[in-house]
This record gives C-alpha cells, sequence and structure tokens, in this order.
C-alpha cells in the first residue's frame, strides 16, 4: 500500500512541475515576459492515464479523494503567492488541465515567495530601480527539483520522493528508467511506459518584447525573432547533477 498524502494543493507552481516532470504527459507551456520583470504564464497539459491511477491511489480519503486537479485549490495556491494572479482555469475529463496568469515580477517570485534566488535573475538596461528588463539568466537542474519538492504539499510523502534519485546520488539514465518503469508497473505495461519515460520532455515557450540577440545553454533556441523554446528532456534533468545555466538577451 502506498503512502497517503493530501492532494487538494497540489497545483501550487512547484507542485505543477512535479507533475509535468513524472506524468508523461502532453503539455504547451508559455511565458510572455514584459519590460518591467511582468510576465503571463500558459499552461495546457493532459495526463497519461497510468500518472492519473498513480496520483489517485496517493489521494487521502476525504472530499478531494481521487481528484487530481481541482480548479479551486489551484486558484488559491497559485494566488497564495504575491503578485501572482489567475486569469483562467479550467479541467475537463479531471486528466486535462487549461492554465492561465499573470505575475508582476518573476524574479521577485522566484526569490521572495519561493526562496530560490538562484532559479533566476533580470538583466537589466541600467541600476536604477524599475529600469527596464534586458535579458534573463536562469538555472535548471535536479537539486532545483528537490528544492522545489520541499515547497509543495507533497513535502512529506515518501511515495512521492520515491520517484526521485537521492540527493547528490550518482545514477545512471537507463537504471533511471528502469526503476521508474517498476514503479510504475501495476498501471501500465512497461513498453509503453519505457516509450513514455523516454520521450517525455518539459517544453517552455518564451516570448519577449523586443528581438533576441543572444540565446545560451543547452535545449534553448530562437525559433522567431521575439520567440525562444527551451526543451528538457526528463530523465537527463533528473539524473544529470550538473546544472544547466541559461541566458536569454534581447
Amino acid at each position: 500500500m502506498k503512502q497517503k498524502t493530501s492532494m487538494a494543493g497540489t497545483a501550487v507552481l512547484s507542485g505543477l512541475l512535479l507533475i509535468l516532470i513524472f506524468s508523461g504527459c502532453s503539455a504547451e507551456q508559455g511565458v510572455a515576459l514584459g519590460v518591467t520583470g511582468d510576465a503571463k504564464l500558459n499552461l495546457s497539459l493532459e495526463l497519461q492515464p497510468f500518472f492519473v491511477e498513480y496520483l489517485r491511489d496517493l489521494a487521502a480519503p476525504g472530499a478531494h479523494a481521487g481528484v487530481v486537479f481541482d480548479p479551486q485549490a489551484i486558484r488559491a495556491g497559485f494566488e497564495a503567492y504575491r503578485g501572482v494572479r489567475v486569469q483562467d482555469v479550467r479541467v475537463e475529463d479531471d486528466r486535462r488541465l487549461t492554465l492561465s496568469l499573470s505575475v508582476v515580477d518573476l524574479e521577485e517570485l522566484a526569490g521572495d515567495e519561493l526562496e530560490l534566488p538562484e532559479l533566476l535573475s533580470f538583466l537589466r538596461s541600467s541600476q536604477t530601480p524599475g529600469s527596464q528588463v534586458s535579458g534573463v539568466i536562469f538555472r535548471i537542474d535536479r537539486g532545483l527539483v528537490q528544492a522545489l519538492l520541499g515547497v509543495t504539499p507533497f513535502a512529506d510523502s515518501e511515495s512521492i520522493r520515491y520517484l526521485l534519485p537521492g540527493e547528490n546520488q550518482m545514477v545512471r539514465a537507463e537504471d533511471y528508467t528502469s526503476d521508474l518503469v517498476w514503479i510504475f508497473e501495476e498501471y501500465e505495461e512497461s513498453a509503453l511506459l519505457e516509450q513514455v519515460l523516454g520521450e517525455s520532455a518539459v517544453v517552455l515557450e518564451i516570448s519577449v518584447p523586443r528581438d533576441i540577440t543572444r540565446v545560451s545553454g543547452p535545449g534553448l533556441e530562437r525559433i522567431a525573432p521575439r520567440r525562444a523554446r527551451l526543451r528538457l528532456p526528463v530523465i537527463p534533468l533528473l539524473t544529470d547533477v550538473e546544472p544547466g545555466t541559461y541566458r536569454l538577451e534581447f
């Protein structure tokens, strides 16, 4: 029997990151940066049936038992962060989620609210307070995923921590994939699990208010004068101990 944990607040920022990582889902994510550091974020995802069953098995008995996405909890979870406003949230068939929200200052959200200042920092046109943003530097690695887990409702769940490699543990991608297949095999055939996990990636499209002048970092590319795309394959993200550092200037 897997350990039970409440699902009511799963849709805080970091909780959704974990769902994206482990769901093997179909997802479209986008962030539009403003010149003052503000942003609009959009997310559309559809969970694989096997992951929905896994999440339901984790749900504690009660009013939210068996509910993967609770629109009210999603709105409350995001708007608990200062400067975050949910514009729209829709759930279909309990495994399809569409979400749009606005953020007053992404840098403040990462540093002051999530207490992860190493996640993101802005380049600005001058040192004057309130000066326009001219670029962004961000870092993503498995240590950051571990830190994000610590601020989710899953923080004390051994069943969720079980999905992550041990902190600072060296593990081969092939071995980690085999471990995840073993965990999920009661929900789906092994061959399909291997395919889904191998193809799973976190993909983010970034729009900026001016033409992009520089992009750097593994998996980050300019796809239009004012748009870039970042693709992070899940298994390497969670097995590579070296951080990925990304820079986007405009």
